[in-house]
């Protein structure tokens, strides 16, 4: 009597799981199911993201690898009868975090604005706790879309937030680059780092369209100024101007012709000015500078009038 028996032959199946920065993910679980949905055995990976499991040559499965903190992945792959190796599968995070550029200028004392997207790619709610870490003394803040804060919230599957990091640089910053960390906190963690280059104020505190004018002895000439915060904080602006020879009477006004010596603007704002230099007949043809100097407590900036001061030429007869 001869007994026949069969033996399924197995083929093993080898892979790596890692994360989106290549780094091993271990512990993760890898479901096996048949072609038609029926499930056949379980492996994990080891603590370097390798994994081994043994199928029947000849057919067709579907691998799901899951582990809490990441989004679920599968793959279809097909059996012959040699051993195969499916290479690298790269597991996303539960929640990620996205700018579109990692390397923005700013300025001292004003604000910029970065767009900031937080995306559940898991398939459960997730708790989300948003945190930075800056340079001492920078002011920063996430925002929604409506200027609220956003620290923490409830994020569902499949979904994305979008925000603003909001980001002041203090006006005692040296220029140069700085790195500025954004963190977020749900069932896995996620974080960008960003580098921010500080640069001097691209806006000018005063300008002047005419900064050099003519005029006879015994007369007077108005310089037209405007005066810009170019920073997003307040400032309190005080002027002088220098030097004042003798003889010639200088003077600071508003637009209105108010003798003025300090002014406050909003972030952003400006003022219209007036220089008014006034001349006696007796003053001496040539060319005159002065310095208009604007000067706040954080920041200061100068600007050179010339006054060229003219005889008239004796009319012949």
């Amino acid at each position: 009597m001869t007994i026949t028996v069969y033996v399924k032959s197995a083929v093993t199946v080898s892979g790596r799981l890692v994360d989106e920065f290549g780094n091993a993910v271990g512990n993760v679980t890898v479901d096996v199911y048949s072609y038609d949905g029926l499930p056949i055995t379980s492996v994990s990976s080891d603590s370097n993201g390798y994994f081994t499991v043994e199928l029947e040559a000849s057919k067709s499965f579907t691998l799901r690898f899951s582990k809490p903190g990441y989004a679920k992945y599968s793959k279809t792959i097909t059996v012959g009868y040699e051993s195969i190796n499916i290479g690298e599968i790269t597991l996303q995070k539960s929640i990620k975090l996205y700018v579109s550029i990692l390397t923005l200028t700013a300025e001292p004392g004003r604000k910029t604005l970065i767009p900031l997207t937080v995306t559940n790619n898991g398939e459960e709610y997730e708790m989300v706790e948003l945190s930075t870490v800056s340079p001492k003394d920078w002011i920063t803040r996430i925002i929604t879309q409506s200027n609220q804060e956003a620290l923490k919230f409830t994020l569902a599957p499949k979904t994305s937030l979008n925000l603003q990091l909001e980001v002041t640089v203090p006006f005692s910053t040296a220029i140069g680059d700085y790195a500025l960390k954004v963190i977020a906190i749900g069932s896995s963690n996620s974080s960008l780092e960003l580098t921010i280059k500080v640069q001097p104020l691209s806006v000018n505190v005063i300008s002047c369209q005419f900064p050099g004018k003519t005029i006879t002895p015994g007369g007077t000439v108005k310089f037209q100024l405007k005066i810009r915060n170019p920073t997003d904080v307040r400032q309190r602006f005080s002027f002088s101007i220098n030097p004042q020879p003798p003889g010639l009477f200088v003077s600071v006004k508003s637009s209105s012709g108010e003798a003025i010596s300090d002014v406050e603007l909003d972030g952003g704002g400006s003022v219209d000015l007036i220089v008014e230099i006034s001349t006696p007949s007796t003053v001496n043809s040539g060319e005159y500078y002065f310095t208009f100097l604007a000067k706040s407590q954080n920041i200061s900036e100068s600007l050179s009038l010339r006054l060229i001061v003219e005889r008239p030429k004796p009319v012949l007869n």
